[in-house]
This record gives structure tokens, C-alpha cells and sequence, in this order.
């Protein structure tokens, strides 16, 4: 996916994909529940990208045997806002006899990184290629910044990957660390959210909202994704100011919510409408947050 000027957009959610690269995007790209499993060397890369939101996705680096080692994410010079969302680097299984490193889960080089209940891994190193004191590959890291801001993490888990075995005398490589480049904690909790999509208009969706214990829960509602980090909301607001605000009433002491929303019908002439929406809350000490989004496609 490559080319959009500022002002356009694009959804791809509920996909599968051997590898997605972005590029050259000046208008936000939406990420909502894919897997991809790189095929070459990487899973997602991101390239002079203005605004990528990701929300659910599981994204990981190549399938080690003998071949390269690669992130779950490489991202150069973008913009990223990651929700719920797991990345893990190339791992090489027991016995794959390569000597490589495992591959990093998430690398961001002169990049914006917010990352809110998302687990970043390095993938395991490699075992001895098989030679006299052959040894194991490398951990890979479970975050490497490579300049550019400091990352923004809220209840995101950074592993390292564990290093492959040496054999015939030869060391196990070390594991690797669970970052590289430093981050910040964001204080706070991460909230998840997501609307069943695609409904009917005229019909119902529901929404799934899981957060703290008693939260009064509110759905943000755009018509286009953008992307504005406040840190004051413990996140980025992915939708243009003014939002619609509905409000869905009180979590559970377990911090779920679901409620059923009615959907007004399409509009003569209209096949199809695309609704981005967003999780907001206040909690039970007054504090407002921001949590994750969900796309909806009206039928």
C-alpha cells in the first residue's frame, strides 16, 4: 500500500497477509485484526508513513529455518499508534542448524511509537550451523529504538528472545534485551475496544469494552481517521476534533461493558458507510482516557 495523499484513508482489517509493507503515505493507514507472517524479511514495514493505527493485529516476522532474520515491525521515519496489538521477530526453531540471530519484535529507526496493551517479542536465535564450537545465534530484542522521539508505552510487555544453542563446544548465543534505545511508561491502563463490523443499516452492532472496574464508558465517532497524541488522555485521539460522543453507561466490576447500538439505515443512493470510532472513559477518580478504536462498515 503505497501513495495516499493527505486527506485520504484506507481500511484493511479481518485480513491475512505474508507480508505488508506501507509506503509513501501521507493520509492515515487503519490496521484493524490481521495476521501477518512475513515471507521474506519482515512483517509489517512501514515507510515515510504520516499515521499507521493498528488495533488487534498480530504481526510477525518471517518463519526462521535457514533463511534471514526480520522484525515484526521495521518502521522508518512514520508515525505508529498501536492498540492490543502483538508483534514478534523472526525465531528460529530447535535444531535449524543456521547460526542466525533471532529477529527483533518491533524496530523503529527516527520514528513515533504509542503502544497500549501490546506485546512486542524478539524471536529465538538459531542453533550451531553444525561446525567444531559452532554457536548459537543471538536473542533478538523486543523493541530497538534507533533515534527519533522515545517511545510512548501503556501496559505493553517487551521480551527478549532466547538464544540459540551452540553445539560442539560452542557457546549459546545470549538472549536478547527487552529494549534497545529506551521507552517511557505512559501511567494509566489500557482500554480495549471493538464494534462487530459489518453490520446492517437499520439494524444493530455490538460493542465489547474491556477496562477498569466502573469506568463510564463513551464511544468517539468520526467519519475519517486521524491521529493526535495527548498525553494528558494517556493517548492518541485517531479522529478528527470535534468528535460525536456517546455514552454507554458504566463498566462492570470486572471493567466489561457490551452494549447493543442501534444504526441508523444507509442513506438513498448509498451502498456502504464507513464509521471509525473510539474508546473513551472516565474513571471512578474523574480521570478522562482514551482507549483503543474500531472500524465499522455499515451494510
Amino acid at each position: 500500500m503505497h501513495g495516499l495523499l493527505a486527506g485520504q484513508d484506507v481500511v484493511l482489517r479481518g485480513l491475512g497477509f505474508g507480508e505488508c509493507h506501507l509506503e509513501n503515505n501521507n493520509g492515515p493507514v487503519w490496521l484493524e485484526s490481521l495476521t501477518v507472517t512475513g515471507s521474506a524479511d519482515v512483517g509489517l514495514q512501514v515507510l515515510m508513513c504520516s499515521a499507521v493505527i493498528a488495533a488487534r493485529c498480530n504481526l510477525n516476522g518471517p518463519f526462521g529455518i535457514f533463511g534471514p532474520e526480520g522484525p515484526g515491525i521495521d518502521a522508518l521515519d512514520s508515525s505508529l499508534y498501536l492498540f492490543e496489538t502483538t508483534a514478534q521477530g523472526t525465531s528460529f526453531p530447535p535444531g535449524s542448524g543456521s547460526g542466525e540471530d533471532g529477529g527483533d519484535g518491533v524496530k523503529v529507526t527516527n520514528s513515533f511509537l504509542f503502544a497500549s496493551g501490546c506485546s512486542f517479542k524478539g524471536g529465538g536465535g538459531a542453533t550451531g550451523t553444525g561446525g567444531l564450537f559452532s554457536a548459537g545465534g543471538n536473542g533478538g530484542n523486543g523493541l530497538v529504538r534507533i533515534g527519533g522521539p522515545v517511545p510512548q508505552l501503556l501496559q505493553t510487555v517487551l521480551v527478549g528472545g532466547p538464544g540459540g544453542c551452540g553445539i560442539k563446544g560452542g557457546a549459546c548465543g545470549p538472549s536478547g534485551e527487552p529494549a534497545v534505545g529506551g521507552y517511557e511508561l505512559v501511567a494509566g491502563y489500557a482500554r480495549d475496544y471493538v464494534l462487530d463490523s459489518p453490520a446492517t443499516g437499520g439494524q444493530t452492532t455490538t460493542l465489547n469494552y474491556a477496562g477498569k472496574a466502573g469506568d463510564f464508558v463513551f464511544s468517539l465517532i468520526g467519519l475519517s481517521p486521524s491521529a493526535l497524541y495527548l498525553p494528558e488522555l494517556a493517548g492518541p485521539l485517531v479522529l478528527p476534533i470535534p468528535p460525536l460522543l456517546i455514552s454507554h453507561g458504566a463498566a462492570d466490576g470486572a471493567g466489561q461493558l457490551q452494549a447493543v447500538v442501534s444504526l441508523p439505515p444507509l442513506p438513498p443512493g448509498f451502498e456502504a458507510f464507513t464509521v471509525y470510532a473510539q474508546s473513551a472513559a472516565v474513571s471512578t477518580v474523574g480521570a478522562a482516557v482514551l482507549g483503543a478504536p474500531s472500524q465499522l462498515s455499515i451494510l
